[in-house]
């Protein structure tokens, strides 16, 4: 790849993958931004074909994947990426200007998506990456790139196809029944997987786009007809065995089922392995702090909260009422919120 005046070179064949410097996301940032607009460019010049564009939007979200995958969760680059996106997205549909007659069309790319207001191929090629591909990524790329498809899912960026990405994840991690901690002798598929090496990502999507996530939920949203990446792959949809035990019956999101992965958050912060006790017990709390915010009502969280108030001032008084007092400062029972 190669820059000259802001003009981005692509690599002679596609399956030369993009390998963004992990040492140096800004640089990783400016690079999508620079393939974003030279894309941009030839499209509206009409000095590329339409297929070509197509080769080259799916370059770039590559990049844009990979330089997630690299980005730490809690850093701010994730956040740019976010607001890149967000405002190519605000660039609306754009011309074509025809080289040969001088005329402007707006062109339709093959899969029925126009540039750029649907940013076209990004949701499948997140689906791609996260329901084909994930099972070959390390636990910390999976939690970094669950940061950005939350954030972006959160801001009402492809959030049908990204909320089918969040269904399948919790689906994959709290219904099906897995090994806690990673397994050295099985060689490595999406059947697997731990809940050490799932929980991560779990975690990102909870504390990035709960809030999403629980209007979905109160809306019975059913995110499964969003499902757009071509694949040959057997993807399971429907409720897991551990959810099926527990009688929940609704396929997509829904209040029990809502409240059958905060029970089963409940059970793994009690499993006797510290790491997933812990990363459990932060994803309870993430959950458990969702509908009472927007005037949802969801069983158990209101009972939970006049818990841990009445826990707080107890604390406060203990202290002689001249210390300020908060959440750490005092033992919360998840049972509370049953």
């Amino acid at each position: 790849m190669s820059y000259t005046n802001n003009s981005y070179s692509l690599p002679s064949s596609r399956t030369e993958k993009c390998a963004p410097d992990p040492t140096y996301p800004r640089g990783n940032l400016e690079d999508l931004r620079n393939l974003l607009l030279s894309i941009s460019e030839w499209y509206t010049e009409g000095k590329r074909s339409v297929s070509l564009i197509e080769d080259y939007l799916l370059d770039a979200w590559d990049v844009l994947i990979q330089t997630s995958k690299m980005t730490p969760s809690t850093s701010p680059e994730q956040d740019s990426l976010v607001v890149l996106i967000s405002s190519i997205k605000e660039f609306g549909i754009l011309h074509r200007n025809e080289r040969d007659t001088q005329e402007q069309e707006t062109t339709m790319f093959s899969n029925g998506q126009k540039f750029w207001i649907d940013l076209p191929y990004l949701a499948r090629k997140m689906q791609h990456s996260w329901i084909i591909e994930s099972h070959q990524y390390t636990t910390t790329e999976r939690a970094n790139f669950a940061v950005l498809t939350a954030k972006l899912c959160a801001g009402g960026i492809c959030e049908a196809e990204l909320s089918f990405v969040a269904l399948w994840l919790l689906r994959e991690t709290l219904e099906v029944q897995r090994p806690l901690t990673k397994q050295l002798d099985i060689p490595k598929s999406e059947n697997s997987l731990s809940i050490t090496e799932l929980l991560p990502a779990c975690f990102s999507w909870l504390s990035n786009a709960k809030f999403k996530l629980i209007k979905l939920v109160a809306q019975n949203y059913d995110p499964t007809l969003s499902m757009v990446i071509e694949s040959n792959h057997q993807i399971h949809m429907d409720i897991g065995d551990l959810a099926a035990k527990a009688n929940i019956t609704q396929p997509g999101f829904s209040l029990p089922r809502w409240v059958f992965w905060r029970l089963r958050l409940k059970e793994l912060s009690r499993c006797g392995d510290a790491v997933i006790a812990k990363l459990a017990e932060q994803s309870f709390s993430e959950m458990v702090h969702t509908g009472v915010v927007l005037g949802i009502v969801v069983h158990g969280e209101r009972n939970y909260f006049e818990k841990v108030n009445e826990a707080l001032i107890a604390e406060f008084k203990a202290k002689g009422m001249t210390e300020t007092v908060d959440a750490s400062d005092i033992n919360i029972n998840m049972d509370w919120a049953d």
